[in-house]
């Protein structure tokens, strides 16, 4: 199964560690929300508010919203929580 997960237009499917991704998918009239923790070795990815996510399963759009929320937590050297 190939995910892409796209921010702003660039690929950051392998910055996104596996077992943080989450998809909230509300089965009433409420809003689908997707959450993640961003590893970023380089210290150069900054995900602003507002920025677009696509999510994509084998070629199929699973999830698509913008940036709510891009608080920066530092939990290991290299490991960033948005």
């Amino acid at each position: 199964m190939a995910l892409i997960i796209t921010i702003d237009g660039t690929d950051r499917s392998a910055n996104i560690q596996n077992d943080s991704f989450r998809i909230d998918d509300v089965l009433t009239e409420g809003i689908n929300t997707c959450s993640f923790s961003l590893f970023d070795p380089t210290n150069t990815i900054q995900p602003q508010e507002g920025e677009e996510v696509i999510v994509t399963l084998d070629g199929t759009k699973i999830f698509g919203g913008e940036i709510t929320q891009a608080p920066k937590e530092a939990i290991a050297p290299v490991l960033l929580k948005f």
